[in-house]
């Protein structure tokens, strides 16, 4: 993948995660901006491996549960994780 358009992919996964994941609910705090930017990298990472929605979506929830300490059950992450999928496939 070029350097412009993974550049461009991880801006688009922060974005997803932004607006759509946002599982502690800030997305309306302007300051809060950067909260998931640490998790971008991992994502990226196993989108470009080939994870379908199932293994991002559990990565997601992974994070939430390890990370965060969140343990409720959403299936909002597979809505996420294939608008991630979608991602991907924009920029490749």
């Amino acid at each position: 993948m070029k350097a412009k358009s993974k550049a461009a992919l991880f801006e688009a996964v922060e974005l997803v995660l932004w607006n759509d994941w946002d599982p502690i609910g800030v997305n309306d705090i302007p300051a809060a901006r950067g909260e998931y930017s640490s998790y971008v990298p991992s994502v990226v990472r196993l989108l470009e491996d080939g994870a379908d929605v199932l293994k991002l979506s559990e990565h997601l929830h992974s994070i939430e549960r390890v990370s965060m300490g969140i343990s409720t059950y959403s299936d909002h992450r597979k809505g996420v994780a294939q608008k991630l999928v979608d991602a991907l496939r924009k920029y490749r």
